[in-house]
């Protein structure tokens, strides 16, 4: 299974062979039931983990509830990107909602293969340019006010999540409650119309 890591990373861009037996010494294959916590607050992101099967979250809590922050599945590349970079303690959950394969590699294995490989940075920058995009298209559908149209974002930008993901994550992650979710779902979401000042 680590070969489908190397072979995953490889065809984002080259970098010696000597890399790749380096990653195959350091990447942990681990498997995860359900439910099971990857990070939590308070902790420091210190892996880097690789999707091979499965499904999983961010999420952060307050007073009003759990508020979805991303969710990523097969081929996706996790980690909770202010705690790991910055070496700080997170504010959020990573959990899996799927029983999950991971590969996993710790910051520090990273930061020595990224001095060991000018060619690996590559890869690194351009998964970060990935996930950037990624971030700025989530910010996209919270920007559009009105439910039904965040809904259809996130079917378009995910199309093979909404069967997996359970409605109540669906929801915190598009900003309005699961009762408004099932209306949109059923056909009977009305948007509210804006009152106008005359």
């Amino acid at each position: 299974m680590v070969e489908k890591i190397t072979d995953f990373l490889l065809d984002i861009s080259w970098f010696p062979e000597s890399v790749v037996q380096s990653l195959h010494g350091m990447v942990h294959i681990d498997e995860y039931p359900t439910k099971q916590k990857l990070l939590s607050p308070g902790q420091i992101s210190s892996r880097v983990y690789f999707i091979l099967q499965g499904l999983i979250r961010a999420y952060e809590e307050d007073h009003s509830g759990e508020s979805t922050i991303w969710m990523m599945a097969e081929g996706d590349v996790v980690f909770s990107v202010r705690s790991f970079y910055h070496r700080e303690p997170s504010k959020q959950y990573i959990e899996t909602l799927e029983p999950a394969i991971l590969g996993s590699i710790s910051y520090d294995e990273l930061q020595r293969i990224y001095k060991e490989s000018l060619e690996f940075n590559v890869v690194g920058r351009i998964l970060n340019e990935r996930y950037n995009v990624l971030a700025e298209d989530r910010a996209n559908i919270l920007r559009k006010h009105d439910a039904m149209e965040r809904f259809q974002l996130f079917q378009e930008y995910y199309p093979n999540l909404e069967k997996r993901v359970p409605a109540v994550y669906i929801a915190s992650y598009l900003g309005m409650d699961k009762d408004t979710l099932y209306k949109i779902r059923n056909g009977k979401y009305q948007a509210k119309k804006k009152s106008s000042i005359s």
